[in-house]
């Protein structure tokens, strides 16, 4: 008897009490930040725009292909070949270019690394030039703009407190504190 009057059970028992959130209340009218409603008509004429604009670039793809190919059709057999040449060799300098950016990308952030430099690797879109040359010398030039910057910074914060005379008690003062507690934490002295 209970098994036939499972489907029964199974299509009034209520899963949303088994949900990790409660449901959602509707009294939800004083939200600062209301989520975004949309309406069929919305919809539809953001689906027109992409799609219009999906045609719009293949009929752009579609029309660079015939005339690529009515270009071609006036050709000689021995221009085609060098055309395709010409081709081949614009697509291949193209690689290499972004092949040698990706490298030169790849040693400046080395040299930000390197301890001759030690600059974080975010400043890498400031120093990256042309080439090494170039990238080389824009770290030079960042790394001592940076260098005084940094001395400055620590030279301001330094003026605002005197150097006490005779034996400072406040550092020194808590660093015996400091290694009284190391000393016996450690069961020993110094």
């Amino acid at each position: 008897m209970f098994v036939s009057n499972l489907p029964k059970l199974l299509l009034t028992l209520n899963i949303q009490y088994f949900a990790d959130e409660p449901p959602a209340d509707d009294s939800s009218a004083g939200e600062e930040n209301p989520a975004p409603t949309y309406t069929e008509q919305d919809f539809q004429t953001r689906l027109q725009e992409e799609l219009a604009k999906a045609k719009a670039d293949h009929e752009n793809e579609v029309a660079t292909a015939r005339t690529e190919a009515e270009k071609l059709a006036k050709m000689t057999a021995d221009q085609k070949a060098t055309y395709e040449l010409e081709k081949r060799e614009q697509e291949l300098a193209t690689k290499e270019q972004k092949i040698a950016a990706r490298e030169l990308r790849s040693e400046t952030l080395n040299m930000l690394a390197d301890a001759k430099y030690n600059l974080p690797a975010e400043v890498i879109d400031l120093v990256l030039g042309a080439d090494a040359e170039t990238t080389t010398k824009n770290i030079e030039t960042f790394k001592q703009v940076f260098d005084v910057a940094v001395q400055k910074s620590v030279e301001e914060r330094l003026a605002g407190k005197s150097p006490s005379s005779g034996t400072p008690t406040t550092q020194n003062g808590q660093l015996d504190v400091i290694r009284e507690q190391f000393a016996k934490a450690l069961g020993g002295g110094f």
